[in-house]
């Protein structure tokens, strides 16, 4: 049985992580804040690449509403990401390189062999209330479209939320749900292409935390195509 990993099997293996090199478009070692006890996001910052952003513009709509995949790091990333049902138009090589780099970083960022791949393309927010994600640590980044939002700590009131997958418990009314911000000044957007690391409340002593997120609002008449990666162990 499969099921998403929530801790790293030891602490020591997040400072092993390989440095930048030539091919890759970050350095892996702007993630490493994501192990700090008290740290619940992580955002790495990074230039969008133009032949992948043509090519979902051109793919989106056959692709909709996305796929997911479950990837293993042996036998050989390419063949098994060249085997997906990515539509064939011009970019299509760059984009699975592009998630070949992330796939292999964040496997090793969280020391895994399999990572569960989910590419949504969406027509409207997906979880358009700030909520609390019941995993480990999520990458999440979005290629075309609106970025990931998320509340800074301090101007979060934790006390309107519980730890329910994906889920804010349903009795709350939109006026108590909207209770959890404090200032709307705390509320952070990425940018197209940013790696957005998100730190679930069942990662290890992190029960009554978790970073506070939500999906932003798609304008209408555009899609959002955003990619999220699970660690998965048997």
């Amino acid at each position: 049985m499969l099921s998403v990993a929530s801790s790293p099997q030891t602490a020591s293996l997040a400072p092993t992580l390989t440095p930048a090199s030539e091919s890759l478009t970050f350095n892996p070692l702007q993630m490493l804040p994501i192990f700090e006890p008290e740290q619940q996001v992580c955002l790495v910052r990074r230039e969008a690449q133009t032949a992948i952003s043509d090519y979902l513009q051109l793919a989106a709509r056959s692709l909709a509403p996305g796929l997911r995949n479950v990837i293993s790091l042996q036998p050989a990333l390419a063949p098994q990401l060249r085997a997906l049902p990515l539509p064939a138009q011009p970019g299509r090589e760059a984009f699975i390189q592009e998630l070949a780099q992330l796939v292999t970083v964040f496997a090793e960022l969280l020391d895994c062999q399999t990572v569960g791949l989910r590419l949504e393309v969406l027509q409207k927010a997906m979880c358009p209330q700030f909520h609390v994600d019941h995993t480990g640590i999520r990458l999440l980044c979005t290629y075309m479209g609106p970025g990931t939002e998320w509340l800074e700590e301090a101007f979060a009131d934790r006390g309107y939320l519980k730890h329910r997958s994906h889920l804010n418990p349903p009795g709350l009314n939109n006026q108590q749900r909207a209770g959890v911000v404090l200032d709307a000044r705390g509320i952070i957007q990425a940018d197209a292409f940013d790696i957005v690391l998100l730190k679930g409340s069942q990662w290890q002593g992190n029960t009554v935390g978790g970073a506070i997120h939500r999906s932003p609002v798609v304008p209408e008449g555009q899609a959002r195509v955003v990619l999220a990666l699970d660690a998965i162990r048997d």
